[in-house]
Protein backbone atom coordinates (compact mmCIF):
# COMPACT_ATOMS: atom_id res chain seq x y z
CA UNK A 1 0.00 0.00 0.00
CA UNK A 2 2.99 2.27 0.53
CA UNK A 3 3.65 1.95 -3.22
CA UNK A 4 0.22 3.45 -3.91
CA UNK A 5 0.56 6.29 -1.43
CA UNK A 6 4.08 7.20 -2.58
CA UNK A 7 2.91 7.57 -6.17
CA UNK A 8 -0.49 9.22 -5.71
CA UNK A 9 0.68 12.56 -7.14
CA UNK A 10 1.77 11.02 -10.45
CA UNK A 11 -0.66 10.91 -13.38
CA UNK A 12 0.25 7.40 -14.47
CA UNK A 13 2.59 4.69 -13.19
CA UNK A 14 4.06 1.93 -15.32
CA UNK A 15 3.79 -1.21 -13.23
CA UNK A 16 6.32 -4.03 -13.24
CA UNK A 17 5.41 -6.59 -15.89
CA UNK A 18 3.77 -9.77 -14.64
CA UNK A 19 4.99 -12.85 -16.56
CA UNK A 20 3.83 -16.46 -16.32
CA UNK A 21 3.30 -19.54 -18.47
CA UNK A 22 0.09 -20.39 -20.26
CA UNK A 23 -1.11 -23.98 -19.88
CA UNK A 24 -2.95 -26.07 -22.45
CA UNK A 25 -6.20 -26.09 -20.44
CA UNK A 26 -6.19 -22.26 -20.38
CA UNK A 27 -6.38 -21.98 -24.18
CA UNK A 28 -9.27 -22.25 -26.61
CA UNK A 29 -8.78 -23.62 -30.10
CA UNK A 30 -10.28 -22.55 -33.39
CA UNK A 31 -9.95 -26.16 -34.56
CA UNK A 32 -11.58 -29.18 -32.95
CA UNK A 33 -8.35 -31.20 -33.27
CA UNK A 34 -6.21 -29.83 -30.42
CA UNK A 35 -3.50 -32.41 -31.14
CA UNK A 36 -2.89 -30.79 -34.53
CA UNK A 37 0.29 -28.72 -34.17
CA UNK A 38 -1.05 -26.25 -36.74
CA UNK A 39 -4.26 -25.56 -34.84
CA UNK A 40 -4.62 -21.95 -33.77
CA UNK A 41 -5.06 -21.32 -30.08
CA UNK A 42 -6.03 -18.10 -28.33
CA UNK A 43 -6.52 -16.91 -24.79
CA UNK A 44 -10.19 -16.75 -23.74
CA UNK A 45 -11.18 -13.46 -22.09
CA UNK A 46 -11.93 -15.17 -18.77
CA UNK A 47 -8.32 -16.43 -18.59
CA UNK A 48 -6.91 -13.03 -19.61
CA UNK A 49 -8.96 -11.45 -16.80
CA UNK A 50 -7.36 -13.92 -14.35
CA UNK A 51 -3.89 -12.80 -15.45
CA UNK A 52 -4.92 -9.14 -15.13
CA UNK A 53 -6.22 -9.81 -11.60
CA UNK A 54 -2.95 -11.46 -10.54
CA UNK A 55 -1.00 -8.48 -11.85
CA UNK A 56 -3.21 -6.01 -9.94
CA UNK A 57 -2.98 -8.07 -6.75
CA UNK A 58 0.81 -8.14 -7.01
CA UNK A 59 0.87 -4.35 -7.48
CA UNK A 60 -1.03 -3.88 -4.23
CA UNK A 61 1.26 -6.32 -2.43
CA UNK A 62 0.10 -9.83 -3.22
CA UNK A 63 -2.46 -12.18 -1.66
CA UNK A 64 -0.91 -12.08 1.82
CA UNK A 65 -0.98 -8.28 1.97
CA UNK A 66 -4.57 -8.20 0.67
CA UNK A 67 -5.61 -10.71 3.35
CA UNK A 68 -3.80 -8.72 6.04
CA UNK A 69 -5.46 -5.48 4.85
CA UNK A 70 -8.86 -7.14 5.14
CA UNK A 71 -8.27 -8.79 8.52
CA UNK A 72 -6.24 -6.11 10.31
CA UNK A 73 -6.98 -2.84 8.51
CA UNK A 74 -10.59 -3.59 7.61
CA UNK A 75 -9.93 -2.71 3.93
CA UNK A 76 -10.94 -4.55 0.75
CA UNK A 77 -10.32 -3.75 -2.92
CA UNK A 78 -13.17 -4.39 -5.35
CA UNK A 79 -13.44 -4.16 -9.13
CA UNK A 80 -16.02 -1.48 -9.91
CA UNK A 81 -15.77 -1.34 -13.69
CA UNK A 82 -14.30 -3.20 -16.64
CA UNK A 83 -14.17 -1.37 -19.96
CA UNK A 84 -12.77 -2.30 -23.36
CA UNK A 85 -12.18 -5.90 -22.28
CA UNK A 86 -11.42 -7.83 -25.43
CA UNK A 87 -9.43 -10.67 -26.92
CA UNK A 88 -7.39 -9.74 -29.98
CA UNK A 89 -7.89 -12.31 -32.72
CA UNK A 90 -6.21 -10.38 -35.53
CA UNK A 91 -3.42 -7.87 -35.78
CA UNK A 92 -4.69 -6.44 -39.07
CA UNK A 93 -2.52 -8.69 -41.22
CA UNK A 94 -5.35 -11.07 -42.18
CA UNK A 95 -4.34 -13.61 -39.56
CA UNK A 96 -7.05 -15.80 -38.15
CA UNK A 97 -5.70 -15.29 -34.63
CA UNK A 98 -2.64 -14.56 -32.57
CA UNK A 99 -0.88 -17.86 -32.13
CA UNK A 100 -0.22 -19.06 -28.62
CA UNK A 101 1.42 -22.31 -27.66
CA UNK A 102 1.06 -24.31 -24.47
CA UNK A 103 3.72 -23.39 -21.90
CA UNK A 104 4.58 -20.18 -23.72
CA UNK A 105 5.25 -17.22 -21.47
CA UNK A 106 2.70 -14.43 -21.48
CA UNK A 107 3.21 -11.00 -19.96
CA UNK A 108 0.74 -8.51 -18.51
CA UNK A 109 1.82 -4.93 -19.13
CA UNK A 110 -0.04 -2.41 -17.00
CA UNK A 111 -0.28 1.29 -16.37
CA UNK A 112 -2.14 2.56 -13.33
CA UNK A 113 -3.59 5.96 -12.50
CA UNK A 114 -4.14 6.71 -8.81
CA UNK A 115 -7.23 8.76 -7.97
CA UNK A 116 -8.99 10.01 -4.83
CA UNK A 117 -5.94 9.92 -2.54
CA UNK A 118 -5.19 6.30 -3.35
CA UNK A 119 -8.76 5.07 -2.92
CA UNK A 120 -9.33 4.47 -6.63
CA UNK A 121 -6.92 2.77 -9.03
CA UNK A 122 -7.51 2.80 -12.79
CA UNK A 123 -5.58 0.13 -14.71
CA UNK A 124 -4.89 -0.13 -18.44
CA UNK A 125 -3.78 -3.74 -18.94
CA UNK A 126 -2.56 -5.64 -21.99
CA UNK A 127 -1.70 -9.35 -22.26
CA UNK A 128 1.20 -10.04 -24.65
CA UNK A 129 2.69 -13.28 -25.95
CA UNK A 130 6.45 -13.92 -26.13
CA UNK A 131 6.57 -12.31 -29.60
CA UNK A 132 5.13 -9.05 -28.20
CA UNK A 133 1.79 -9.62 -29.94
CA UNK A 134 -1.27 -8.29 -28.13
CA UNK A 135 -3.56 -11.12 -26.97
CA UNK A 136 -6.09 -9.26 -24.81
CA UNK A 137 -6.70 -5.90 -23.20
CA UNK A 138 -8.89 -4.24 -20.59
CA UNK A 139 -9.38 -1.01 -18.66
CA UNK A 140 -10.23 -1.91 -15.06
CA UNK A 141 -11.10 0.33 -12.10
CA UNK A 142 -10.84 -0.84 -8.49
CA UNK A 143 -11.95 0.96 -5.32
CA UNK A 144 -10.72 0.70 -1.75
CA UNK A 145 -13.66 0.02 0.58
CA UNK A 146 -14.22 -0.33 4.30
CA UNK A 147 -14.74 -4.09 4.77
CA UNK A 148 -17.69 -3.62 7.15
CA UNK A 149 -19.63 -0.72 5.67
CA UNK A 150 -18.61 -1.29 2.02
CA UNK A 151 -18.20 2.48 1.74
CA UNK A 152 -15.26 4.09 -0.13
CA UNK A 153 -12.14 4.58 1.94
CA UNK A 154 -8.74 6.18 1.39
CA UNK A 155 -5.94 3.66 0.93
Amino acid sequence: IENILENQDKDCICMDNYTCQIFRDEMDYLSSDVSDSNSIAFIPLRIAMNFFERSRSNFIGGPDVLRKMQNEDNVVWVVTSVDDASVVLSDGNAKCGQHIRAYEEVTVKSNVSIKRKGGVLEFQQVLMNSREERLAQAAITIWCLDANTRRPKKA
